[in-house]
């Protein structure tokens, strides 16, 4: 009887409600799915010694944000000497080995790998792109989404019904610079004046106090616009149920769960042009992508203009 092996996820969070949270704990359920054990560790929010002894404990490694992960290692002063796969999260192929010296720095991790897996071709692009003929290591792994994974809350039901408007407008993300969530927000002012009833909400974990507190403050100066703290993936369902549309405002994306998710629960999705939401939509078909002009936000399509 083969048995089976002893797979260490590393990941920079579980515990908490950010975007890799909720990956690792999807890719944790498949796993678990398939009948393989895998050991889970939080590098950000759990002791070091732990996964230092994990690693000596592991046959196969799978981390979750090569960035961070590199970090994590040099900091704890240990290394992975069995046979690892690499995932790209977005963040550190869309934003880190973008800069000359982080690349660098991360070459020989990301070399020895055995495995890379990406969301999508622009994440291939991306890497081939900073470390040539690199492509053949990569497999491209789309994200997808649990339908299963929901909960009724009658009190966040309820929240939602006393700020509901007519539209609805909703962005899922968590409040990062990168996600650029009050981008549209002029947009937004000045379609009140064809849609006075228009409800805006923001739901997301709070990631960056300045951004943060600039979402804060926007919200209390408009009636009409609120923010949400961000909550289990298993109660996002509501806040679908809530939208008339979702946008994704972020300025650069690995692929966008939000959308995936969204698209699921057949909302409308509007989302700004880059190469992770372009993995995902398809402009005029299942989506709307837009970009920018001096006022407005523009979709792609010429015959299709609008605010918004």
């Amino acid at each position: 009887m083969t048995s089976l092996l002893n797979v260490l996820f590393l990941t920079p969070y579980y515990h908490s409600r950010r975007g890799n949270a909720t990956t690792a704990r999807r890719l944790e359920s498949s796993m678990k799915r398939t009948g393989q054990p895998i050991q889970m560790f939080s590098y950000e929010e759990e002791p070091a010694a732990k996964g230092i002894v994990l690693l000596e404990q592991a046959d196969v490694v799978h981390a979750l944000h090569i960035r961070r992960t590199y970090e994590w290692l040099q900091q704890a002063e240990t290394g992975i000497s069995v046979p690892y796969v690499l995932t790209s999260g977005g963040t550190d192929i869309n934003v880190d080995i973008q800069q000359k010296q982080q690349a660098a720095d991360l070459e020989a991790f990301v070399r020895q790998a055995d495995k890379i897996t990406v969301f999508s071709r622009d994440g291939v692009n991306k890497l081939d792109h900073a470390y040539p003929e690199l492509s053949r290591s990569i497999q491209i792994v789309p994200q997808g989404v649990d339908p299963s994974a929901a909960v009724h809350d009658e009190n966040l039901v309820r929240w939602l019904q006393d700020h509901s408007g007519t539209p609805n407008i909703l962005i899922p993300a968590g409040l990062r610079s990168v996600k650029d969530v009050l981008f549209g927000l002029k947009v937004l002012e000045e379609l009140r004046v064809r849609f006075p009833a228009i409800q805006f909400l923001i739901v997301g974990e709070a990631m960056e106090e300045q951004v943060k507190r600039e979402v804060v403050q926007a919200a209390a100066a408009r009636s009409w616009m609120h923010y949400h703290e961000g909550v289990e993936m298993e109660a996002m369902p509501a806040f679908y149920d809530w939208a008339d549309v979702v946008i994704n405002t972020s300025l650069s994306e690995g692929q966008p769960m939000a959308v995936l998710e969204a698209m699921m629960h057949k909302v409308p999705v509007l989302a700004r042009r880059n190469g992770g939401n372009e993995s995902v939509i398809q402009d005029g078909r299942n989506g709307l992508l837009f970009e920018m002009n001096e006022r407005f936000m523009r979709s792609s399509n010429s015959s299709s203009t609008t605010l918004i």
